[in-house]
């Protein structure tokens, strides 16, 4: 089961899980656009 899922199941769920999932999506935005990023600069580089 996931960890969101768990989160949204619960009535009052902790702020710290909340906070660990906000920050768990937040790392893998920030990883995707820096990703992103830098596929761009290579294409831009490489024309």
């Amino acid at each position: 089961m996931d960890l969101w899922q768990r989160a949204q199941g619960l009535p009052d769920p902790t702020p710290s899980a909340a906070l660990l999932l906000v920050s768990r999506d937040c790392c893998r935005l920030i990883g995707l656009s820096l990703r992103h990023a830098r596929a761009w600069r290579n294409f831009f580089k490489g024309r």
